[in-house]
This record gives C-alpha cells, structure tokens and sequence, in this order.
C-alpha cells in the first residue's frame, strides 16, 4: 500500500498507524482549529492567497511527487514566499493537521480531487477566523 512507506517513520507500534493515517482513508477530514491553517508571520487572508493560488496549480498539475514539488515551489515563488510558509496552509488543509507524513507523496496518493475538495474546505474555514 502507497501510505505505508509515508507513516513508517513515524510510528512506533502498529496500532499508532491508525492516528498517523487516518486522514488518508476518510471522505471528511476530523474538525481542526481552522487557526492551524494560517502560516507563521502571516494572517488568514495570507492563508486564503495561499490557498487560493494552490488551488489554481494543482488544477492543472500532474499529481505525482516530482510535479508537485516544481509546481508548489514555483507558487511560493511567485508569491514572493519561503517554502514553509507556503506548505504549512495546504499540508493542514489536505491532512488536517501540522505534523503529517511528506507533502507531496501524500498529496499523490490521496489524489487531485480529494486534494481540492479539502483545500476548498479549508478555505471555507479560514472564514470562520475572519
């Protein structure tokens, strides 16, 4: 299976592969603190550009790792960020959560469509904060 290589690092016991993979094998992800989305130094209508604009390119990005990774960094760049400032609000939006097993793998695994549905939920969110 795709997930096991993505969690292997981050457990100890096997019952701790439920809680660090949960979110792969869920049509609605757990309700998390929608504060969690907004990245360090930034606010939530940085969250929203953020969010916003990775919509844009995952909508027409491949969905394998290499892809992402080009795309996503070329993104931040283009918004004039660092990388983790840009991946903090898409890695809580996809996994919802902070800690999570590799962006890009676990984007490719869950899918285009699974990805942009949660982003766009995140979205709808980050209105709650604002």
């Amino acid at each position: 299976m795709a997930v096991t290589p993505l969690i292997r690092e981050r457990i100890k016991l096997l019952k701790d592969a439920v809680s660090a993979a949960d979110f792969f094998f869920v049509d609605q992800l757990a309700p998390y603190d929608p504060a969690e989305l907004i990245p360090q130094k930034g606010d939530a209508a940085l969250a929203r550009k953020i969010l916003g604009h990775a919509q844009e390119v995952l909508d027409t990005s491949a969905f394998d790792h290499d892809s992402l990774d080009q795309a996503l960094r070329a993104a931040a760049a283009h918004l004039g960020l660092k990388a983790g400032p840009m991946f903090q609000p898409i890695r809580v939006a996809v996994c919802g959560r902070k800690n999570a097993p590799p962006l890009f793998e676990t984007m490719a695994v869950l899918g285009r469509d699974v990805c942009l549905a949660r982003i766009r939920q995140a979205e709808a969110n980050l209105k709650l904060i604002n």
